[in-house]
């Protein structure tokens, strides 16, 4: 089975991908029966070979699987435990994940993943992370006229604003990519990403449309909801703002339901621009909440202008004890919520003042009470998240010190 696997994956960025990649599918959901793991080196193999399959699936069961066989190799320090643990890397890529990846590709180094797959998923993650430097030696290390080698080379212009030359170099690989839909489709998509870079909306929705068509054949993937916000941006740009919040409201159902904060990110930041009223401040809302997840700097600048509006228009009140608070969606009583309350007063004493951190939140929500950290931080950021839907917003700032309410929260009382 190993080597008819080896066989598919090796035609899936050939002319035959959509044949091969329904090969794999198949493949994978034989592999999923328990019998299969009752020889861990074969099993280990197999999986092993579905590796152009792990990126660009969010099927659940894709992560059990590997999960799985790298957990078995692991077990019996088989030789295949590296590229496994590199292939838990590549979904968390695709699922938008950054913040996890150095950690993995830690692991995977450590399990023994070496070699041209881990420099360019090195190198990618770099580059998306604002490391142009470290991405620049990374790719050096590798063979130029390797397709994928092409991509990330001119991912790395892309990112140092170098659009003209990215673009050429991507034009010229998708030229060569006829009869080739993943790597046309790939090219597509970061010409795609270079269009939305300068700013070119018709340009966007011709290379949105075209690595659409072109990696259709794989079905929903983390690039999929990504297409579909910058087709949503585009289409505001473009004034067809019913088009953009229909696009980007599916995208931020399919990132909500694959487990994909970044995805969810960029799409509530389209919805909060093409919507008004109390729509708009739930998606701003949405926007704050995700923010601080995301490493990305080109996302936390788009988010930048939209979170610095006043769309209350006046400030929101906050008694001083903490009883009661009124904003945007009215006053809302605290008597009852003890922790948020405490919470408040705390925040109401120390505004204009030094900025209070988790423990010191969490000691006001929860005087003497003693649990983990995990704990006290989980218990600190779900007050947060309730505060905001509450109405406080983007109202409630937070840095590397901690948080503070803004300037024109009124405390009275």
């Amino acid at each position: 089975m190993v080597t008819s696997l080896e066989v598919l994956a090796s035609e899936v960025n050939g002319p035959r991908a959509p044949e091969a990649w329904r090969g794999l599918l198949r493949a994978a959901q034989e592999l999923d029966h328990p019998a299969r793991r009752r020889d861990p080196s074969a099993y280990a193999r197999s999986v092993l070979a579905l590796r152009p399959w792990w990126p660009r699936t969010l099927d659940p069961a894709g992560d059990a699987l590997l999960h799985s066989a790298l957990r078995l190799a692991t077990e019996r320090g088989l030789p295949e435990r590296g590229s496994l643990a590199l292939g838990v890397a590549s979904r968390a890529t695709m699922r938008g994940d950054l913040g996890t990846i150095p950690a993995l590709l830690k692991r995977a180094k450590a399990a023994g993943a070496e070699g041209p797959g881990f420099e360019l998923l090195d190198a990618h993650v770099a580059i998306r992370l604002g490391r142009q430097n470290e991405a620049t030696t990374r790719l050096r290390t590798q063979v130029p006229p390797d397709p994928a080698l092409r991509l990330q080379l001119a991912f790395l212009l892309l990112s140092a604003g170098r659009f003209e030359d990215a673009t050429s170099l991507l034009l010229e690989v998708r030229r060569t990519a006829t009869g080739l839909p993943l790597l046309f489709g790939s090219a597509s998509f970061f010409l795609a990403e270079a269009s939305v870079r300068r700013g070119a909306w018709s340009e966007v929705l011709a290379h949105t449309d075209d690595a659409s068509r072109s990696l259709g054949f794989v079905g929903p993937q983390g690039c999929t909801c990504t297409l579909d916000s910058w087709r949503a941006r585009a289409l505001r740009h473009l004034g067809r703002p019913d088009l953009a919040r229909s696009r980007a409201r599916g995208a931020f159902e399919r990132g909500l339901n694959h487990g994909m904060g970044e995805a969810m990110l960029e799409s509530a930041i389209e919805l909060a621009h093409v919507s008004q009223g109390h729509e708009r401040e739930r998606w701003r809302r949405e926007v704050q909440d995700l923010l601080p997840s995301s490493p990305r700097p080109e996302i936390h600048a788009l988010a930048e202008t939209l979170l610095d509006e006043d769309p209350a228009g006046g400030p929101v009140e906050i008694d001083r004890r903490g009883r009661w608070l009124r904003a945007s969606g009215g006053r809302v009583d605290l008597r009852r919520r003890t922790a948020l309350r405490q919470i408040i007063e705390a925040l109401a004493h120390a505004q204009g003042g030094s900025r209070l951190g988790v423990d010191a939140l969490f000691e006001a929500g929860w005087p003497g009470e003693r649990i983990r950290v995990q704990s006290r931080h989980a218990r600190v950021h779900t007050a947060i998240w309730q505060l905001r839907r509450l109405g406080v917003g983007d109202l409630l700032d937070r840095n590397a010190d901690g948080y503070a309410l803004a300037p024109r929260v009124a405390v009275v009382g």
